[in-house]
């Protein structure tokens, strides 16, 4: 069935239900649905909106009952001649693959408006979908996109809102329960005036309640929702995992430290640094700026800088330490880079004998990242984490505390967060941040390049 200019259907009663598939014509002109329940069991589009200059959907209904990844309940393409203006209001859209989706089949064709008022879109496969089922999809093309949503629902999705190259407006959003993202910008503007974003993940926290442009923000252990009001990450109810000051709450406890900043103060709570080695501003523009240190050329002396003011911060104040650094030769020398209860300098491999911390690191010789710990007694404790170390080579680390589980999240060059929850730090056992190696052998010094750090806390 194919819609053209000034055509409506309108269903009686508790609505009509029309087996199959509806068509909106190119450049078709006030064209509308009104009232309806449209669906098929066939892997095929339910709603084709190809390219109408105005379309309107009112309480209806469009449900495929179908597992394809190829076909939509409703798929929207942009016109060959003017935009298209397309409106849902008071709409349920249901499948067992995707969504929504709105994209542009040529560049030739016209930018879509889409506006969603009232909206209800569920996944209704069974339980939570696990196969990148995608709730609402503005896929990525040289057409630019808008979307406008109010009230808009969305539940059971492996990922609820997928956006790219979009202008969106949303708000009023509510996410339920995802499996890998609630929603996730790629090269899109959000216009976050005045915005409420909630999204619920499972409770395993691995799965990020918001990515803009790759960077992860999730839920903490104790509340699974997040709030995104007024362009602002609510810092009560998310973190971020990556490095990104800008999101930062000015108001919450923090120490900064950037390249070509070689001296013993950063910005923050980063102000009291004893530096260990020669420090060196350097920077291409391939990878920005950075300080290197570099140690003096005999076993046992350090590179880089360690926190020797008073009490940093405690487990119970759930720090975070993020840190972009470079590494050297790691045959030679090794390395911490964390948390420790104490400001003296680390040395050997046993350098948390009888004392508290979590970092990340290695031991001269060592293949891969080691995870380290120790919760006050006996010696270091060492855990590999899987993931090679290579000399010189630039990796981002990040190490936070959830203190009412209570257990240390690790991440690697931005993977999903692993966990450590014994031979922990107690509550509260002061903290101090450390950012050093070792050199082990007497020859030339051993270089470490610090990019930049992060930390913050609850206190």
């Amino acid at each position: 069935m194919t819609l053209k200019s000034g055509v409506w259907l309108v269903g009686e009663g508790t609505g009509t239900v029309l087996t199959g598939k509806i068509t909106v014509a190119d450049q078709a002109d006030t064209a509308g649905l009104y009232n309806l329940n449209v669906g098929t069991t066939a892997a095929d589009n339910v709603l084709y909106l190809n390219g109408p200059r105005s379309f309107t959907a009112q309480n209806c209904l469009f449900y495929l009952n179908n597992t394809s990844l190829t076909k939509f309940p409703v798929l929207i393409d942009g016109g060959t001649t003017f935009g298209a203006l397309n409106s849902f209001y008071k709409c349920q859209i249901l499948s067992k693959g995707h969504g929504l989706k709105q994209m542009a089949s040529a560049t030739t064709k016209y930018t879509n408006t889409t506006t969603l008022r009232d909206c209800y879109i569920l996944y209704n496969g069974g339980a939570v979908a696990t196969g990148g089922q995608t709730g609402l999809i503005f896929a990525g093309d040289a057409v630019e996109k808008n979307l406008l949503c109010d009230n808009l629902y969305m539940e059971q999705w492996d990922t609820a809102i997928s956006l790219d190259e979009t202008l969106c407006h949303l708000e009023n959003i509510y996410v339920d329960v995802v499996n890998t993202a609630g929603i996730d910008v790629t090269q899109a503007s959000i216009n976050a005036g005045n915005q409420y974003i909630h999204v619920k993940t499972p409770s395993t926290t691995t799965q990020p309640l918001l990515v803009l442009g790759g960077r992860k923000y999730y839920a903490s252990s104790s509340n699974l929702s997040m709030v995104y009001d007024n362009r602002r990450i609510q810092p009560y109810t998310a973190w971020i995992e990556k490095y990104l000051v800008p999101s930062h709450n000015t108001t919450q406890s923090y120490g900064a430290l950037y390249g070509h900043n070689s001296g013993s103060a950063g910005e923050g709570l980063l102000s009291q640094l004893t530096i260990a080695g020669t420090p060196i501003n350097s920077g291409d523009y391939t990878n920005g700026r950075w300080v290197r240190y570099t140690s003096a050329g005999t076993a046992g002396d350090n590179a880089g800088w360690r926190y020797t003011g008073t009490p940093y911060t405690y487990r119970g104040w759930n720090p975070s330490y993020f840190v972009k650094m470079r590494t050297d030769n790691t045959a030679a020398s090794r390395g911490w880079f964390g948390w420790m209860s104490t400001s003296t300098e680390p040395t050997g491999d046993d350098f948390l004998n009888a004392l508290s911390g979590v970092a990340l690191g290695w031991l001269a010789g060592d293949t891969n990242w080691q995870i380290i710990t120790n919760d006050g007694t006996g010696t270091t404790s060492y855990a590999s984490t899987g993931v090679a170390i290579a000399t010189n080579t630039i990796y981002t680390l990040e190490i936070r505390a959830e203190d009412t589980t209570p257990r240390f999240g690790y991440s690697i060059n931005g993977a999903t967060m692993a966990f450590v929850t014994s031979n922990l730090p107690a509550q509260t056992t002061a903290l101090y941040p450390v950012f050093q190696l070792e050199q082990t052998t007497t020859a030339a010094g051993k270089n470490l390049d610090r990019f930049h750090v992060f930390t913050r806390g609850d206190k």
